[in-house]
């Protein structure tokens, strides 16, 4: 943005009278140099020295000028985003009435047929309404099919938009097919946008979709939307959780048992049976004795 002027300062205004006329014309070329982006060589030492002391002021009006140029692109940006979503929502509800309309005429279409058969005398005027009443139902079908599948096919873009920022794990969608776009089309009927976004985020967060797993298999947008097989299916079971892995709690030892030693199996009635075959029961009483 061409910048249309610029401050001259009192205390400059001030200065500029109290040099002599050649430094007061150089130091005003030196400043008008600047603003204009052009170099200017200062020959005179006393307006070379006050250029100096007054450089920082106009750096800082320069760059305070343009933040300001910023600010005002970004914003006419917003206001151009809003005016094209605002204009979008304007259009959808345009295809709405027009539909409402349609379905009017065709309610007025068949009452119409009905009325034609009473009266006789009327047939021609009748059937010339019936033209009329036709070619508008078309056109206004061909207007809303149109205007529909603009906006339907926006949604599309934003869905594949996402999968591409979200799944990095994952292979990315380089183009919006006729079977990816019909593909999204019939999940939207099922799920919310919302719903598909994060059944995407699910998607990354899993080990097994991104790869780990004994086949070395990643899902792709493809798999997780449906677009050749699985309908519903693959989007259900990734936002019911089917495919997020789970800490394996540690198995607790059963009561009795020894950790980290093998249990004895002696029979200890078993022992004692065999000692009392060897020595006899005088030594099963003498032993019970000491």
């Amino acid at each position: 943005m061409t910048k249309e002027s610029f401050l001259l300062y009192n205390n400059w205004a001030v200065l500029l009278l109290n040099l002599p006329d050649q430094a007061a014309l150089e130091l005003t070329r030196a400043i008008c140099a600047f603003e204009v982006g052009e170099e200017y060589e200062i020959k005179d030492p006393s307006a070379k020295a006050n250029f100096m002391s007054i450089l920082p002021r106009l750096q800082k009006d320069k760059e305070k000028y343009e933040e300001i140029c910023q600010k005002r692109s970004e914003a006419a940006k917003q206001r151009k985003k809003k005016a094209e979503q605002e204009q979008m929502q304007a259009n959808v509800n345009k295809c709405e009435q027009m539909q409402a309309n349609a379905n009017k005429c065709t309610v007025l279409l068949s009452d119409t047929d009905t009325d034609t058969d009473t009266d006789t005398d009327t047939d021609t005027d009748t059937d010339n309404n019936l033209t009329v009443i036709k070619d508008s139902i078309n056109n206004l079908n061909i207007n809303t099919t149109t205007s529909a599948n603009s906006g339907s096919r926006h949604i599309c873009r934003e869905v594949v938009e996402q999968y591409n920022t979200i799944c990095k794990s994952l292979p990315k969608v380089q183009k919006l097919s006729y079977s990816r776009e019909r593909a999204i089309k019939a999940r939207l009927k099922t799920f919310t946008k919302e719903d598909i976004v994060h059944a995407f985020s699910l998607a990354e967060s899993s080990k097994f979709l991104c790869g780990s797993n004994d086949k070395n298999w990643k899902a792709d947008f493809d798999w997780i939307i449906g677009t050749n097989s699985g309908g519903d299916q693959h989007l259900t079971r990734i936002l019911e959780g089917a495919y997020i892995e789970r800490m394996k709690t540690p198995q607790r030892p059963r009561a009795g048992n020894f950790v980290n030693f093998e249990q004895r199996t002696d029979d200890l009635d078993a022992l004692v049976a065999g000692r009392m075959a060897r020595h006899g029961p005088e030594e099963k009483i003498n032993t019970c004795e000491s």
